[in-house]
């Protein structure tokens, strides 16, 4: 059996076009908003809460932290950081 190369195609990618790549950026470059979102929701959910967004225009807080059923309404990125460091989530 021949090694693995890129002149070898795995079962079911015949049709990759040849030394093509699958990386992909997790998020769009440029976008500090939704990497800081990103890095909060983790962080959110290492202390055991859940950090949501609305869609723009909902008329609502743009983020909430839920938790047991519990829903607290944050304004902001910044004011999710501050109700991280209250619940104890921040390191």
């Amino acid at each position: 059996m021949a090694p693995q190369t890129n002149e070898t195609p795995l079962a079911g990618e015949a049709s990759k076009a040849k030394n093509q790549t699958t990386d992909a950026a997790i998020l769009p470059h440029g976008s500090t908003n939704e990497k800081r979102f990103a890095t909060l929701a983790a962080r959110y959910a290492l202390a055991g809460h859940c950090l949501l967004r609305t869609q723009p225009g909902d008329g609502l807080a743009p983020l909430y932290a839920t938790h047991w059923g519990l829903i607290r309404l944050l304004a902001s990125l910044d004011a999710a950081e501050a109700f991280l460091v209250q619940i104890g989530g921040a390191q």
